[in-house]
């Protein structure tokens, strides 16, 4: 995937099975920090992210039906894609800032 920019390339992307990119990032970065997440059984664990990447997949090739909704729908989303790679952007210095002890020093004043 080059172009997180075109929310139509995204979804072209989803559908052939770039979902299971996006549901395994979310297993890993959201559901393993979750302490029920390791208490279920493994067959859940194992069957629940392959139907929620196949559930993505699904809706992502139903959305590319109608071009009309995604022609006014990429504005929306090129303000998403560009307000979480100014996010990304940021934390570098935000990590550096806290190594520096910059906002411990700030919030004892």
């Amino acid at each position: 995937m080059d172009d997180y920019s075109n929310l139509t390339a995204v979804l072209m992307w989803i559908a052939a099975g770039g979902g299971t990119a996006v549901i395994g990032w979310a297993v890993a970065y959201l559901a393993e920090m979750w302490p029920g997440w390791h208490g279920l059984p493994s067959a859940v664990k194992f069957i629940g992210p392959v139907a929620l990447s196949f559930g993505l997949a699904v809706l992502a090739d139903y959305a590319l039906q109608y071009d009309e909704v995604l022609t006014l729908a990429q504005p929306y989303w090129l303000m998403l894609v560009t307000a979480v790679a100014g996010w990304i952007a940021t934390q570098a210095g935000h990590s550096t800032a806290k190594l520096r002890g910059i906002s411990t020093r700030a919030k004892a004043r």
